[in-house]
């Protein structure tokens, strides 16, 4: 996958995969990568002349509209899994399956909350009246946030207190509007105003990122060209500076 951009810029003039007045590429991603996809969207406008649009949400809920019939180009999820049964539906493309990404799981103290550490012994403190997470039902980080709690051994203590969102970005916006004390979500989000504290990884499963080609897209050069990008070295580089790590052999 790497290298079909470098194939296609080196064969053809810029703009030359998108035409005059092309329609833009359609992504569907989950929430938790909005920072560093827009930066790569912007790469690829330049390099390709195709502009990108974006949906961001829960990896869940993107998986079953694309299953549904949703007329995505890719589908970048924090899930491998839900990639799988996209192309096990038929909705995705096999051969364009790539695990790009890993991502991490931070502690977001609301202003004026003192933060605690990485391991979440503090969470059971009377100050985090309400801890946001994303709905674990559908959102890979809402598991990953809520695996930790559990190995953390504060469950019980803390269930009554959650709050939850209905994707990564969600939860954190909850810390941000006052309406809750702490959220465990994606460290990717940072922003220059919050205080992250990386969870131990020891807590949680890894968060694994990957990308794949809807079937039904009517570009997929063009799809697979902007996944070369996500997953090249100018990708890893946007994504590095949001705290992803690399993915090594993570399938």
């Amino acid at each position: 996958m790497r290298a079909v951009l470098a194939i296609l810029l080196a064969i053809l003039p810029s703009g030359a995969l998108a035409g005059d007045g092309a329609a833009p590429l359609k992504v569907a991603a989950a929430s938790d990568l909005a920072g560093a996809f827009e930066e790569i969207g912007a790469l690829h406008r330049a390099a390709t002349g195709r502009a990108v649009v974006f949906s961001f949400g829960s990896s869940g809920l993107l998986a079953r509209r694309i299953v549904e019939g949703a007329p995505f180009d890719l589908f970048a999820s924090a899930d491998p899994a839900l990639i799988d049964e996209a192309i096990g539906s038929g909705a995705a493309l096999a051969d364009s399956r790539e695990v790009f990404a890993l991502g991490r799981v931070a502690l977001f103290p609301a202003a004026g909350v003192e933060p605690v550490a990485g391991n979440l012994s503090g969470l059971a403190a009377p100050r985090f009246r309400r801890i946001a997470l994303a709905n674990p039902d559908h959102a890979p980080y809402g598991r990953a946030a809520r695996e930790a709690i559990e190995k953390a051994g504060l469950w019980a203590a803390l269930h009554p207190r959650l709050v939850f969102g209905a994707d990564a970005r969600q939860a954190l916006q909850f810390v941000r509007t006052g309406n809750a004390d702490a959220a465990l979500t994606a460290l990717s989000l940072a922003g220059a105003e919050d205080r992250p504290v990386p969870v131990d990884g020891s807590l949680h499963a890894v968060v694994r990122h990957a990308i794949v080609v809807c079937s039904r897209s009517p570009m997929p050069a063009d799809a697979r060209a902007f996944a070369a990008v996500v997953a090249g070295a100018k990708g890893r580089e946007i994504l590095s500076r949001y705290g992803y790590l690399a993915p090594g052999g993570a399938r």
